[in-house]
């Protein structure tokens, strides 16, 4: 299991990379027989997209948000156990690599539109510019590892 857009060579942030450098690591080895598979952002039930995002709008008057421009095709939980069941003992997959990811893009400011409608919040979703949003995303790293 890799990542969408899993590199070592361009990625800052440490889990990503890392996906990336297992990734060239399994393609080195001839004597492996490996398929790759590199799912975008996945979510399910309680997690943080359907548990921690809308406890946030329920209790805060306004959300702030990082990156909400950007557009990514989240996938569901349940969609990538299916696929990953499906695909040990077939060998047309060994030697391939598949993107697991909804072919809808979705910016990010509207993934908080299904948690608000949920809670009934009228949180209003602030902008943030790009040294806030990973000061934000640091913060959320940190209470999603507690």
């Amino acid at each position: 299991m890799s990542a969408l857009g899993a590199d070592p060579k361009k990625l800052r942030q440490s889990t990503l990379a890392s996906k990336g450098e297992g990734k060239r690591v399994a393609a080195a080895r001839n004597s492996l027989d490996v398929t790759v598979f590199r799912p975008s952002v996945i979510f399910g039930l309680n997690d943080y997209s359907t548990a921690f995002l809308p406890a946030c709008c329920a209790r805060l008057p306004f959300f702030p948000l990082g990156f909400g421009h950007a557009r990514f095709q989240p996938v569901w939980a349940a969609g990538v156990a299916v696929i990953l069941l499906s695909v040990p003992g077939r060998s047309f997959n060994v030697g391939q690599a598949y993107d697991l990811v909804d072919p809808r893009f979705i910016p990010c400011a509207n993934w908080l539109i299904t948690p608000k409608e949920l809670t009934g919040s009228k949180a209003t979703i602030i902008p943030l510019g790009e040294g806030l949003a990973y000061l934000q995303a640091g913060l959320m790293w940190l209470h999603r590892n507690q």
